[in-house]
This record gives structure tokens, C-alpha cells and sequence, in this order.
């Protein structure tokens, strides 16, 4: 667009004094090298660190890319950098120390919430739909938060719309915001909070983020995913110094539902063994080359969501720099019409057009020629932003119009190929599920902070009791100082009342404390069932253990939609189970009937042999007898 490139010649030219971008844009070569032509800056801040951490509760892999880029740029120009987050536990601090090249002695830590911030629990039960639900919130906000400016903060969009729904008409003046809303609606329903035309807005997380306004409550209609989500959103309320209010409804049921997702994004080795030979072509020793992957096409194929698969080729890129270079999402293919000058003669003296004549075909629809970019960048030697750059000078001088073509695709520059792909493949789907099983663990830590503290009040419907907010407090006073090694003091250990209700923050929570139920015996049957009914993704002859265990807890992937699976019979059958526990059940039902069909393949061919030898015996029985009659 027109505007992003007058920002970047104002940025080159030395015209602007503060530049806001997003991670993604920084990686791209435009803003790099108009960056780089400035020489040393004055100074580098990135907000949000806490999204550079790889097993933080809100991570990006652009952020964690990112990092490379601003460690060589600090050593070669030494201008300062400064990095902020308001939920870094020590563990996540290291990594953003780590990755952003940060030394330990230049970290500077607050306490995660401010002590004018009343904390209190509430719990629910029926899920967040169900009426005694409904009318626990509805409670609230026409009791102890009555006109109240107050963020009630929801899992999903559909809750917000409905929650906020359900409150209009019980006489709360409420509205609805998230990231499904049109900008213009989400601007009107934002300026309408900050002025003060309506009390209470039901949000995602979506909203709140950078901005600083007037919070007197927050209302957690939903748990969060984590405690460090918790801090963040409830640090929205008592800016202004007066005493804030902050009430969160417990429910097991939307608990379960939470942990049961916290196992959508996760990918199997067989899943990310198919991803690298769609980047390196299934070749060792691949010549250096421009790979452009269609991203709908590609998750199907290899049942990964976009995001996994961005995870994936990030930490490929990060652990071995001379594998793979990613590069900013593109287009599959350009089209162009030439104007003024043939375009034989301006191939002549333009390479990008020599390039696009080489790779180019006819389009029957429109006219023009279409290009696929890969070929494009391969014939150039540049990458997509590159290219594009080149042609939109020849459009500036009206040599030509040119527009991208769908699909959106993954951009890679391929430098070579690993020599063992399969162990490639294994190593990253470790980490995968290392970070599956720490966000697990992060929401395991929140339900048993929350249920300790409802255990403590000498009154359930007391909302506000100072002992389960002294629980709390204390509960994100360890969790927040002693996730790491060291380098401070640690927080005192809870007492014995606290361990005795079941309350462990620091540590992975009891299994057996949490509202999980356990796999019955007809289990067993159903996996065997659906074994059998062959619903292999596609084109594979089974099903992995992984995939199977998506079925039973009915979550949906680009390899298993929800409109393929969910008439099966055992969609989301066992989703209220431990999705760890059931895949270790998958698994050891699965090598038991493949042994079991080894066996038997084994014994027909065992069979098979003896009747060959037992007829080879009776015709031996029957020459002999021949034999004798002629004697």
C-alpha cells in the first residue's frame, strides 16, 4: 500500500521519531533495511516480552524470531534495548533475557498486582450457559458491582455476545467486544466505555490491551488459561489509586473444557515429518531454494494448524540458521498486464520482467499473466518482498499493473536440507509437547489457586473475604517468584492449611484434586471400534494415536473437521477425561491389536505351512504305496 511505503522513505529519510510495528513487519526485509540505513538508534522497546518465551503463556513465534534480529542489530549498531511485561514469572524472564540477549542484572521486578485490588472467588457449576450460572453473574453486577465501570472477560466470542445478551435484558447495561467485531464497531463500543455511556463491556482478551482508563472491577466470567493471564487482565482495574474490585466465577465444567482445548495445537512426530519434506522436498542435500507452501492446503495435508506450523519453522530456524530463512506470508502467484512498452523489450532491460515472462502462463479468465511467485524469487534470487518491490517501481513508471493471487501461502528460502529428517521431526514434536504439557500445567495451578481459596472462606457466599485473597495474593507471590532458579529470594512456603487444601502453585497439581473423571472399561471397545471403522485423515490408512485422541475429546484439526468426525459416535465421548491418560490408553490398545494381528498372521501362515508339509507327507505316503503294488 501506498501509505506503508511513505512510511518506510520517512523512516530511511530520518522523518520519523517514534515507530510503532508489529513483530511480523520487523522480520520483513523493507523496514530492516530502512532501519539499517539509520544506523544506531536511539532506543529499541519491545512491549509484550513475555511473548518471546517459548513456553510462556502467550507465545508468538514472530516475537521469538525477532529476538535474532535485535541481538545482531544491538552488536553491530549498540543502541539500547528495553523490554517490559507485567506477567513474567522467572522462567519466562530467563527466556526473554535469553532471547533478547538481556542480562540478568539488568532486570528490574514489581509486584504482579497492586494492593489496592480486592480479590475474591465465586463458585459456579452447570458451565457458563446454564441458568444458575447466568444468574450468579447477573447477581453480581446488580449487587456488590452496581454501577461499577466493569470488564467482564469471557474464553470465546460467542460468550461475550451471549453473556452480554443475557445481562441487557436483566436490566445490566451491557455490550459485547471482540476480535470478530468489525474495527469500526469495536472503535464505538471502546469509546463509549471510556466515556462512561455504559458500565459494563463483555470482552475477550482482545480488549484493554494499551489502554489506560478508568477500571473500577473485573468480572472473570470464564477461568483464564493461566495465572499470568489473570494478572494481566485484573491489572486493568484501580489504575486511577481508589480500590478496585476483581471477582472470578470457578466452574469445573469450563475448566475441563479449557484443558481439553490446551491439547488442540499440539502435533505428532509422523504430522511435522510430513511438514519438512513438503519444505525440503523429501531430499537430502537440497540446492538452496524458494519454497512457497499453500497454508490451507499445507495444515490439511499435514493436520497442523497455521500457527503450530509457524512454531515449527520457527524453532527450525532459530536452532540451525543455515537450514531455512522464513520469510513474511505471501502470495502463490502475480499477475500482470503490460502497458507502454512490449514486454519482450522491457525484459530486455528489467530482470524482474525477464523473470515473469520466463515463469509466466496466460490467464483464460482475465487476460493477463500469471506467475507463480516460488519461480519467481528462484529465477531472481530474492524473495517475495523483493520481487514485488521491483515490480511496483515499473507500475509507478506505468510500464505495467500487476495484483497477487490467492492462496496465502508460507514464504521459505530453503539454504539446505538436515541429514536425518526423522530425528529432526522427533526433536520438534518434543518441544510441541512440552509446551502442551506446560500450558496444561498453567491452567492445572489456576483451577487449584482458585478452589484453595474458595475452600478457605468461612462463608460461600461471601464474596469478598480477606483470608481467600491473602490465599490468593500468596499463591501469585510464589508462582511468580520462585518458577526459576534463583537468582532471589524466594517467597515463604505455604503453611499446612494451605498444602492440606490441595493448594501447590510452584508445582505440576495433584490429578486427583482436579475435577477430571476416569476412563471407564468400555473404553477399551470404543478405540478398537474406531480403528476399525477406518476414519483415516487424509489418505492415510490409520489413524494416528494423536488424531484418535482429538475424536474422543471432539477437537476438531485441519485433518480431522469437525463435519467429517462428529457423526462418528464417539465425538467428544471422553472429553471431561485426562487427554494424556487417554492417549496412553490409545497407544497400549493399539500395539496390543497389532500384536494380536502379528500373531494371527503369524498362525494362518503357521497353518498354511503344515498343511503344505502334511500334503507333501500324503503324497509321499501315496508314490510309495504305487511303489509296492508294482513290487
Amino acid at each position: 500500500p501506498q501509505e506503508s511505503r511513505q512510511v518506510l522513505q520517512d523512516v530511511s529519510r530520518g522523518n520519523v521519531k517514534v515507530l510503532f510495528s508489529s513483530p511480523e513487519r520487523l522480520l520483513g526485509t523493507a523496514l530492516l533495511t530502512a532501519l539499517e540505513e539509520l544506523g544506531r538508534l536511539s532506543l529499541v522497546c519491545v512491549d509484550e516480552a513475555h511473548c518471546v518465551a517459548e513456553w510462556g503463556h502467550n507465545f508468538r513465534p514472530a516475537y521469538f524470531r525477532m529476538g535474532r534480529v535485535l541481538r545482531a542489530s544491538a552488536a553491530r549498531d549498540k543502541h539500547p534495548l528495553v523490554a517490559f511485561t507485567a506477567t513474567a514469572t522467572r522462567a519466562t524472564e530467563s527466556a526473554v533475557c535469553s532471547v533478547l540477549g538481556l542480562g540478568a542484572d539488568q532486570v528490574v521486578r514489581d509486584a504482579p498486582i497492586k494492593e489496592n485490588i480486592r480479590l475474591g472467588v465465586l463458585e459456579c457449576s452447570g458451565g457458563i450457559n446454564s441458568k444458575g450460572y447466568l444468574h450468579r453473574l447477573t447477581s453480581l453486577m446488580r449487587g456488590p458491582f452496581a454501577g461499577a465501570r466493569c470488564i467482564v472477560y469471557c474464553s470465546f466470542q460467542y460468550q461475550a455476545e451471549e453473556l452480554a445478551r443475557s445481562l441487557y435484558i436483566a436490566g445490566v447495561q451491557a455490550v459485547s467486544y471482540h476480535a470478530g467485531m468489525s474495527l469500526d464497531a469495536r472503535k464505538r463500543m471502546q469509546e463509549m466505555f471510556c466515556l462512561g455511556k455504559i458500565n459494563v463491556i463483555v470482552a475477550t482478551v482482545a480488549f484493554g490491551m494499551g489502554l489506560d482508563m478508568k477500571v473500577d472491577a473485573v468480572v472473570h466470567a470464564s477461568m483464564p488459561r493461566s495465572l499470568e493471564e489473570y494478572v494481566q487482565q485484573i491489572g486493568r482495574s484501580g489504575r486511577d489509586g481508589k480500590e478496585a474490585r476483581c471477582a472470578l466465577l470457578l466452574d469445573p465444567e469450563v475448566f475441563l473444557k479449557l484443558r481439553s482445548l490446551a491439547h488442540a495445537d499440539c502435533a505428532c512426530a509422523s504430522s511435522v515429518e510430513l511438514l519438512l519434506g513438503k519444505v525440503f522436498g523429501g531430499k537430502r542435500g537440497v540446492k538452496p531454494a524458494y519454497r512457497l507452501l499453500p497454508q490451507e492446503h499445507t495444515c490439511s495435508q499435514v493436520d497442523m494448524k497455521k500457527e503450530v506450523i509457524g512454531i515449527v519453522l520457527s524453532y527450525m530456524q532459530e536452532d540451525s540458521e543455515d537450514l531455512i530463512r522464513i520469510l513474511p506470508d505471501a502470495h502463490a502467484s502475480v499477475e500482470a498486464r503490460f502497458f507502454r512498452t512490449a514486454p519482450e523489450e522491457l525484459a530486455s532491460k528489467s530482470p524482474v520482467v525477464a523473470a515473469f515472462l520466463k515463469a509466466a502462463r496466460r490467464s483464460t479468465a482475465t487476460g493477463g499473466r500469471v506467475a507463480p511467485m516460488a519461480r519467481l524469487c528462484q529465477e531472481l534470487d530474492a524473495d517475495p518482498e523483493e520481487v514485488l518491490r521491483s515490480l511496483q517501481a515499473l507500475a509507478d513508471q506505468r510500464e505495467l499493473s500487476f495484483q497477487t493471487k490467492k492462496p496465502l501461502a508460507f514464504a521459505i528460502q530453503v539454504m539446505r536440507a538436515p541429514a536425518d529428517i526423522p530425528g529432526m521431526a522427533e526433536r520438534l514434536a518434543y518441544r510441541l509437547r512440552a509446551a502442551e504439557e506446560k500450558a496444561v500445567e498453567r491452567l492445572d495451578s489456576c483451577f487449584c489457586c482458585f478452589k484453595a481459596a474458595i475452600s478457605s472462606k468461612p462463608s460461600e457466599t461471601k464474596l469478598l473475604d480477606r483470608g481467600a485473597e491473602r490465599l490468593i495474593r500468596q499463591s501469585l507471590a510464589r508462582y511468580f517468584g520462585e518458577e526459576s532458579s534463583g537468582h532471589t529470594t524466594p517467597y515463604p512456603a505455604a503453611s499446612s492449611g494451605e498444602e492440606a487444601a490441595g493448594f501447590r502453585v510452584c508445582q505440576p497439581a495433584d490429578p486427583v484434586a482436579l475435577p477430571l473423571v476416569r476412563l471407564p472399561p468400555t473404553i477399551r471397545g470404543d478405540i478398537h471400534a474406531v480403528n476399525r471403522a477406518g476414519l483415516g485423515t487424509n489418505g492415510r490408512q490409520e489413524l494416528t494415536v494423536r488424531a484418535m485422541a482429538r475424536i474422543f475429546h471432539g477437537l476438531p484439526s485441519p485433518g480431522c473437521p469437525v463435519d467429517r468426525f462428529k457423526g462418528c459416535g464417539f465425538w467428544g465421548k471422553y472429553a471431561s477425561s485426562d487427554f494424556k491418560e487417554l492417549m496412553e490408553q490409545i497407544k497400549a490398545e493399539l500395539e496390543s491389536c497389532k500384536l494380536q494381528t502379528e500373531f494371527e498372521n503369524e498362525r494362518e501362515e503357521l497353518i498354511k505351512r503344515n498343511r503344505q508339509v502334511m500334503a507333501e507327507i500324503g503324497m509321499l505316503h501315496s508314490i510309495g504305496a504305487r511303489d509296492d503294488n508294482r513290487t
